[in-house]
């Protein structure tokens, strides 16, 4: 079944119909390990359209209902693929609605194997007390527990009853957030974060070099433009150069393929464009690290003071910084920063590109603990990058 048109990781068709505000009234089992209820919807239609399309993953559904006329509506959940399915719904033709508004109950059920439900077993909590629920809506999850257009286009009101029966911990609700043929979900492991921030201070400082704040002017104007509108890398690029006519011949000086293309190839100096005063802190003790000889005498070089002073982003810049530079550091250097610094007893984002970094040196004692790290967390975002650079340790 076809993708929409504006978002190719959702069926959803907002442009003919969508809703506008959600309420759940939802019955949680524990012991099924399933959400049961209904979604009733609030929906808006162009006068040319006789149906609405959700997404649906794995959803069952048993009924849909027009709530002013209690109509039976027909619908169709479609096969359920990487992206979930196509849930249509024929709105009715003959009701004098006002200004083409309508309501609709869905009751339905989810699956015990919902990617968007973690369900924990009183022993599997920090108090061992009672049983947990955390809904995750990241991606493309939301359709996995509640019927939805789930695109970045459509933001909608919601309200929600939540019955749990017996002893229970906290449900945490979340709100929807949503490569073609490609699950987000696999797509966000190939996301280079910090390679995304250094071409936007690239694009800065290419943009900026006539007037200082015309690229933050861009950014302002591109996030009014498409505000509530899902977009692709191309119109991003298209919109750019809209924006800046007169700037083809550096707009066209731009190695394209380089920055969209190949998340694993970094320039070989990519943090020079990097130049603020915090940033140039993190630049020059990295650079003492890379030319220190370890055979010299560490204290007399190195305290635990230096970086005493940095904030949490300076901390992550400058390992960064050091992962991304073709010197591998020796594992003499690494224990001597671990012992200084205590980067392993820091929060996740440090600790994870701290992990990469003694990867990157072959420390071997810390494979272990990269595994674990990778394993509790259990995100693209850290997972993906540290079980690749531990396949790349061939020795």
């Amino acid at each position: 079944m076809a993708l929409s048109p504006g978002d190719p990781h959702s069926y959803a068709r907002p442009e003919l119909a969508r809703v506008t505000h959600t309420h759940l009234e939802l019955n949680v089992d524990f012991g099924l390990k399933v959400l049961q209820g209904k979604a009733i919807l609030d929906i808006e239609w162009e006068p040319s359209s006789n149906e609405i399309i959700l997404d649906s993953y794995g959803l069952v559904v048993s009924s849909v209902t027009d709530t002013l006329t209690q109509i039976n509506l027909e619908h169709q959940v479609g096969h359920c693929g990487t992206l979930g399915s196509k849930f249509a719904i024929q709105l009715l033709q003959n009701v004098n609605y006002c200004n083409n508004r309508c309501r609709i109950q869905i009751e339905y059920k989810t699956r015990p194997s919902s990617p968007a439900l973690y369900w924990l077993t009183p022993e599997q909590t920090a108090n061992g007390n009672y049983s947990f629920l955390l809904s995750n809506n990241k991606l493309t999850y939301a359709r996995a527990w509640f019927p939805c257009q789930d695109t970045p286009s459509i933001k909608t009101t919601y309200s929600a009853m939540v019955t749990i029966f017996g002893n229970f911990g906290p449900l945490e609700r979340l709100l929807p957030t949503s490569l073609i043929g490609l699950s987000p979900d696999e797509g966000t492991r190939f996301v280079p974060y910090e390679k995304g921030y250094m071409f936007l201070i690239e694009l800065q400082n290419i943009l900026d070099k006539q007037f200082y704040g015309n690229f933050r002017a861009f950014l302002k104007f591109y996030l009014t433009k498409f505000s509530q509108k899902s977009i692709n890398t191309n119109d991003w690029k298209s919109y750019l150069y809209s924006y800046f006519p007169k700037r083809l011949l550096e707009l066209n000086s731009i190695d394209w393929n380089f920055w969209f293309d190949d998340p694993n190839n970094y320039p070989p100096r990519l943090f020079d464009t990097a130049n603020t005063k915090l940033e140039t802190v993190c630049i020059s003790l990295a650079e003492r690290w890379i030319n220190w000889d370890d055979a010299a005498d560490l204290q007399s070089t190195f305290g635990s003071t230096d970086i005493k002073y940095f904030c949490h982003r300076q901390k992550v810049y400058f390992l960064y910084y050091l992962h991304a530079s073709h010197t591998i550091l020796s594992v003499k250097k690494i224990e001597s920063m671990a012992q200084l610094y205590q980067f392993n007893y820091q929060n996740d984002e440090i600790r994870f590109i701290w992990l990469r970094l003694c990867i990157k040196s072959r420390w071997r004692i810390m494979v272990p603990a990269a595994l674990i790290f990778a394993i509790k967390f259990c995100s693209p975002k850290f997972t993906y990058p540290i079980f690749q650079d531990l396949y790349k340790w061939s020795d």
